[in-house]
């Protein structure tokens, strides 16, 4: 018998039941056996899975600073619409003593 293809594919599990599979199909070269073409494929998956890894933990951390600038987007939202009930507040009680001033604040 003669071998001319090898395969191999790794499953990993991420812990939160998902799943991927990454894996790969080599045909044997004329000057490689089958063992030389086996660790080739297991060498080329492994590298795939741990830049799939770095990129997953990389995808992780994105989206963790994503949520904490939307927090930070909410919070000076709020302190802006604190400062402008304040400034309104302030600029009436002026008002009320005869004091108007034209604002170069635009809002």
């Amino acid at each position: 018998m003669k071998i001319r293809t090898v395969s191999f594919e790794k499953l990993t599990s991420f812990g939160n039941y998902e799943n991927e599979t990454i894996g790969v199909g080599a045909t044997i070269d004329e000057d490689e056996t089958p063992e030389e073409a086996l660790k080739g494929a297991i060498s080329f998956v492994e590298a795939q899975v741990e830049k799939r890894a770095e990129m997953r933990g990389e995808v992780s951390s994105l989206r963790l600073e994503l949520w904490a600038l939307n927090n930070k987007k909410s919070d000076l939202r709020r302190e802006i619409q604190e400062l402008r009930e304040a400034f309104e507040e302030n600029r009436d009680m002026m008002e009320r003593f005869g004091i108007y001033w034209i604002p170069d604040i635009p809002f």
